[in-house]
């Protein structure tokens, strides 16, 4: 399935399953995340991702890994939204619901936005770099098994 037709099912699959409504004052510091984006994980998997508009108050995702055997690996969803006055993130690693992450940290000159739940396990943390306009990094920290773990994607914008 090509990443468009990938997209498409993300937004409808965001749609049934968001939140009735919520402000959109904040989600337009996130719509650098906006675009196609892919790469690699520090450990060689291949990584491709997409990002919606910040439009209507919500900016959805999808992101699957694929393995050097040429199968996924690994899919989630995700939608970044506010509430409260507070931005969120909340995953669907798998198509399951997650645990919610706080925003802990935004500099939109900087393009660079940090979530965490320090009560998860892995990840803890989420860290989104736009360095430039054609480049992603986005870092997972968190524990398994009592010891530090650390996931990296580098990833180019898709044109």
């Amino acid at each position: 399935m090509g990443l468009t037709r990938f997209a498409c099912l993300v937004l409808v699959f965001a749609a049934c399953h968001a939140p009735e409504s919520y402000p959109a004052d904040g989600i337009p510091a996130l719509g650098w995340l906006e675009g196609q984006w892919v790469g690699e994980t520090d450990g060689g998997v291949r990584v491709e991702a997409c990002y919606s508009s910040a439009d209507g108050g919500m900016l959805v995702a999808a992101t699957k890994e694929i393995g050097a055997d040429g199968k996924v690996t690994m899919f989630d969803f995700e939608f970044f939204a506010e509430r409260g006055g507070t931005l969120f993130l909340q995953p669907f690693p798998f198509g399951k619901r997650s645990v919610t992450f706080a925003l802990v940290e935004l500099d939109s000159a900087g393009r660079r936005a940090v979530f965490e739940n320090p009560d998860h396990d892995f990840p803890r943390r989420f860290d989104y770099h736009c360095p430039s306009p054609d480049r992603l990094v986005v870092s997972l920290v968190g524990e398994l098994n009592g010891s530090r773990e650390r996931a990296r994607y580098e990833l180019t914008r898709r044109r």
